[in-house]
């Protein structure tokens, strides 16, 4: 009771005119637009940020997909020889600091300050410097001597590393050197305890072949890792894209529903106004004007949004482009302003629109 004589008290100035519907439906009208635009201010806002981002993922997948890739075929496979890889590398390094402690404990019975943690410490730090400085110079040895390690590499820098070959060689011999003075002394303890003197050329051997190993190792991955690593961004980009679109996709799906829900509520305003008036005056004819049905009204609810979404996304567009050239190093405009679509690169501007591109709601007429 009380809503209804409010609701007659404040719209009495449109009961009182001839085409007091046409104008009270106006006013709903851009009240409807206003509060749709109100309330999409926020997903508005996160639809930018995120073509923003869009963009720029877009760029990026373009220079990544110049490079040389993996197929989907053959990803995985190459995904667990590269793992192990890493995985014996890992191994051979463990391997040589259980043979620098052996070498250490015989070491310590003339030295006392190898006894302990010290011993564990200092081979640790002898298979790293060692063995991890052998394994790094038999890569680059074997990939001098066998040109081809990278397939996108050019000719000219195959031919340089080639050349190189002779300083490799040289430092794996100095490193062999330093192993084969460290495996001697693990090599005769571990002979004598066992009393295998076959042990002692084979514990040397294997210290000596550990970095060889792992560098082949390491090579035969580096063979791929380019193509692999350029495969992983592919994939995390095209993810992210697809997150991006499943999200701009569910934001247009709310902003449909939103609409259709205040359209109802609107309506429903609109249709207390007309019962009112029906029963105070004569009832005013509406054919032809959107207030006569709801299909009318939410028709002209459809257009008026478009119509302030099309001029809105124009501007947007323009905002996200400023936002992606500077990101963008060496973007041209002339690129940029090609992503626009020509149907929003002329949108006029509607009438009577305001800030946000929506038309504005008519002012309410004085009493």
């Amino acid at each position: 009771m009380f809503d209804q004589l409010f609701f007659s008290t404040r719209n009495r100035s449109f009961l009182k005119q001839k085409d007091g519907a046409k104008k009270f439906a106006e006013l709903v009208m851009g009240q409807l637009i206003l509060n749709v635009s109100k309330k999409l201010a926020v997903y508005r806002e996160m639809n930018e940020n995120l073509q923003v981002e869009q963009e720029s993922l877009r760029a990026r997948l373009k220079q990544l997909q110049n490079k040389p890739a993996l197929d989907a075929q053959n990803f995985h496979s190459v995904q667990r020889r590269i793992w192990a890889s890493f995985l014996l590398v890992g191994f051979i390094l463990v391997m040589s600091v259980l043979l620098n402690q052996m070498a250490l404990s015989a070491l310590a019975v003339e030295f006392e300050v190898l006894q302990g943690p010290v011993s564990w410490l200092l081979a640790i730090v002898l298979a790293a410097v060692l063995t991890g400085t052998g394994i790094v110079v038999a890569q680059h040895l074997i990939g001098s001597l066998f040109m081809g390690a990278k397939e996108e590499e050019t000719f000219a820098s195959r031919l340089d590393k080639k050349n190189m070959w002779w300083l490799w060689a040289v430092l794996l011999v100095g490193v062999e050197l330093a192993l084969f003075g460290i495996a001697e002394v693990a090599a005769r303890a571990f002979a004598q305890q066992a009393n295998a003197s076959a042990l002692y050329y084979g514990v040397i051997a294997m210290s000596l072949f550990l970095p060889v190993i792992g560098g082949v190792i390491r090579w035969d991955a580096s063979r791929f890792i380019d193509r692999y690593k350029a495969t992983q961004s592919i994939r995390s980009v095209e993810h992210r894209l697809d997150q991006i679109n499943s999200t701009l996709r569910q934001n247009e799906k709310f902003e449909h529903t939103l609409l259709t829900r205040e359209t109802m509520t609107h309506w429903a305003q609109l249709t207390q106004f007309k019962s009112k008036q029906s029963r105070m005056s004569d009832v005013e004819s509406l054919d032809g004007h959107f207030a006569d049905s709801f299909t009318a009204f939410q028709e002209e609810a459809d257009k008026r949004f478009a119509s302030g979404l099309q001029q809105r996304t124009a501007e947007r567009w323009r905002r996200i482009l400023d936002k992606v050239q500077e990101r963008e190093t060496g973007a041209t405009s002339g690129a940029a302003k090609s992503r626009i679509p020509a149907s929003l690169m002329a949108t006029p501007p509607p009438a009577e629109a305001d800030p946000d591109g929506f038309v504005s709601a008519n002012p309410r007429p004085k009493a």
